[in-house]
């Protein structure tokens, strides 16, 4: 059994100072014609592509948007948006332009939105017309009209409700290949992201760092193996933390090509998969039995397939693949606090170990993660912690507020504790 030793010191994170958007526009330079997302449509087998460099357009574009309404830096703006293509050109667009995102999943049920609205002292929502049936821009113009939400709404799509500022023609694309690189002292100062988790009372707004979200991608990039210019296909929507560090993250590192999926539907995900070489496939853990079914888990479509699970999760009782012609990696997102991330081993049982997680290097890498328990409470540290208390450091123990139960050092039952529920 692997024995979790001690720490008193850390190696500095080699990404400390760096952003997202810094990893954006590197790559963007770097290899502007690369493919950086796609997104297939429902209608015709067309699907919505962007470059490096055409997405650097199109950033560009919604910044100015976004800066016309004449907000301040520091502003927050919710993100209610799913997955498609606009939703990570949006989240790029906000950061570079020195403002807070707040990811705000439009299908929450009425009271968690206005709730969660209310709380995150956004002055602007950017949202589509259309996810599927549902229709975000309504939805978002009743929230803000109650409770003096925020003043501007601005959506991407079309026949849009009254007041709500259309986006859809920042999607155009010029022909521009001129960019430009933000490494230098003018840039704005780095913001925090904020993601929804469930509290006692109600949805909760965490607040993470560029850098522990990038510390989370760099334990998946790791972990998956996932080479340069490789491609990630993800069905999980970019608004949490763990889909950041399974999906936009992981891409931004490699310069692979973030395929999204939008609204989930079986036969368009296996469609993408027939048009595609080997993707790394990023699901919820309750696709897992479907996955199996479909010789997906494990399977030799894929280059690995990357489960999401969020408690309350048994890890001891999930289904193995018949075989394994590529990893299957274990995700459990710890209440948006930390990823627990491990590879199943030969007989496809999961191992999600507290031991430490560093990267580049295991043993004298920074430390992405660390897990023990403290009367069986889960306490977490390492640089891809996010919700630190204030004055405190990667080396310091949080509390996940989970309860956990181990085999050796590995997890095997995950559940909110009392006082979060």
């Amino acid at each position: 059994m692997r024995q979790a030793v001690e720490i008193e010191s850390a190696a500095p994170a080699p990404w400390s100072g760096v952003t997202l958007v810094d990893l954006f526009v590197s790559t963007a330079n770097l290899n502007g014609q690369a493919l950086a997302f796609a997104e297939p449509l429902t209608s015709g087998g067309r699907v919505t592509r962007r470059t490096y460099a055409e997405a650097a357009e199109t950033v560009d574009n919604l910044l100015q948007r976004i800066e016309e309404i004449g907000l301040d830096p520091g502003s927050r703006i919710a993100l209610a948006m799913g997955g498609s293509v606009e939703s990570p050109l949006a989240l790029l667009a906000v950061l570079k332009a020195g403002m807070v995102p707040c990811l705000l999943p439009p299908w929450l049920p009425a009271g968690d939105l206005s709730k969660a609205l209310g709380d995150s002292g956004a002055e602007a929502v950017v949202t589509v017309a259309a996810l599927g049936a549902l229709k975000p821009a309504e939805i978002m113009r009743a929230a803000c009209a109650m409770d003096d939400g925020p003043r501007f709404i601005l959506a991407f799509g079309d026949r849009l409700p009254a007041g709500v500022v259309p986006l859809s023609d920042a999607m155009a694309q010029g022909g521009s290949s001129d960019f430009f690189n933000v490494f230098d002292a003018s840039r704005s100062r780095p913001t925090p992201v904020l993601t929804l988790s469930r509290g006692p009372t109600g949805p909760l707004w965490i607040e993470h760092d560029q850098e522990a979200l990038i510390a989370r991608g760099l334990g998946v990039v790791t972990r998956a193996n996932l080479g340069s210019a490789e491609a990630i296909l993800s069905t999980l929507a970019p608004l949490s933390a763990a889909a950041l560090a399974t999906g936009l993250v992981p891409a931004l590192l490699t310069g692979a090509t973030l395929h999204l999926h939008g609204v989930f539907e079986s036969a368009k995900l296996l469609d993408q998969l027939a048009m595609m070489s080997k993707p790394h496939l990023v699901a919820p853990a309750a696709l897992e039995r479907a996955l199996l079914q479909a010789d997906l888990l494990g399977g030799p479509a894929v280059s690995s397939t990357l489960l999401l699970h969020r408690p309350p999760a048994r890890m001891d009782q999930r289904e193995r693949a018949r075989r394994l012609d590529s990893p299957v990696i274990d995700l459990l997102a710890l209440g948006e606090k930390g990823l627990a991330i491990g590879q199943r081993d030969a007989r496809g049982v999961p191992d999600l170990s507290c031991a430490p997680l560093r990267v580049p290097d295991s043993v004298d890498g920074a430390l992405v993660l660390e897990m023990k328990l403290d009367q069986g409470r889960l306490l977490l540290r390492g640089e891809g912690v996010s919700g630190r208390p204030p004055g405190s450091t990667a080396l310091n123990w949080a509390d996940a507020q989970l309860t956990a139960r181990l085999d050796g050092d590995r997890l095997v039952a995950v559940e909110p504790s009392a006082s979060a529920r």
